[in-house]
Order: structure tokens, then C-alpha cells, then sequence
């Protein structure tokens, strides 16, 4: 079986958005296969009682928004271009390429998060007035 790590744990969790534990029992009984940990999800989802009455096409279809959902916030050509957020990098790709006849790929690209880094600092100021004090 395969170690289940909290970074899967948490892969799986963003992509499906059901709790941690459910994710975390899942890839347990998938013996850490994130797709086959994604279907269990589907049948535990089928077997909620707030969703006992729907049809297997709407239960789909609230997965399926689930997983768009994660593509569009974690994958850059899916992203909205922050000029112009009605297209997506894809779109602006694509039109690039039209423009200026050229093929144009992404070699690579760093994503930033809104206060990602930023620590808190953290003083002791009891450590700070004894070594002042000698």
C-alpha cells in the first residue's frame, strides 16, 4: 500500500472539495491511487442522503463543476487574463498565434498568491530586555 501523504490528501481534497477526512479514507481504500480515490468519492457522493433523490446526470454534473472549478484556479491557460478577464491565457494564446504567425508556447511560469510568504514576525520581548540587561 501506498503511504498517504498530507499533500495528497490536500490534492485530492482542493480537486473534489469533500472534507479531508473523506479524502483521506478514500485514498486509503484506493491504496493511494488519487483517480480510483476520485470515484469513491463519486459513490460516497451518490450515497449522501441530501442527494439520495438526485439523478446520476445532475450527480455528475456537480463533480464535474467541482473539478472545472479547480482547473480554472490551478491551471494558467484556463486562468482569466488579468488585463482582460473575459478570455482565458488559452484564448490570448491562441490569438497571439493567429496575429503573428508564429507557434507560441509556455516554457514556464511562476505563480504568486495574494500574502504568500508574508510570515508574521514573531518578537520575544522578554529575550530582547534580558539581552539588553546583560
Amino acid at each position: 500500500m501506498a503511504e498517504i501523504t498530507a499533500s495528497s490528501v490536500k490534492s485530492l481534497r482542493e480537486k473534489t472539495g469533500a472534507g479531508m477526512i473523506d479524502c483521506k479514507n478514500a485514498l486509503v481504500e484506493a491504496g493511494g491511487d488519487e483517480n480510483a480515490a476520485t470515484e469513491i468519492l463519486r459513490e460516497q457522493l451518490k450515497n449522501d442522503p441530501k442527494n439520495a433523490g438526485k439523478p446520476d446526470d445532475v450527480l455528475n454534473k456537480i463533480i464535474e463543476g467541482r473539478l472545472n472549478k479547480y482547473f480554472e484556479e490551478n491551471v494558467l491557460v484556463d486562468q482569466p487574463f488579468v488585463k482582460d478577464p473575459s478570455k482565458t491565457i488559452g484564448e490570448l494564446i491562441a490569438e497571439k498565434i493567429a496575429s503573428i504567425k508564429e507557434n507560441i508556447t509556455i516554457r514556464r511560469f511562476t505563480r504568486y498568491k495574494m500574502g504568500e510568504g508574508i510570515e508574521k514576525r514573531q518578537d520575544d520581548f522578554a529575550a530582547e530586555v534580558a539581552s539588553m540587561v546583560g
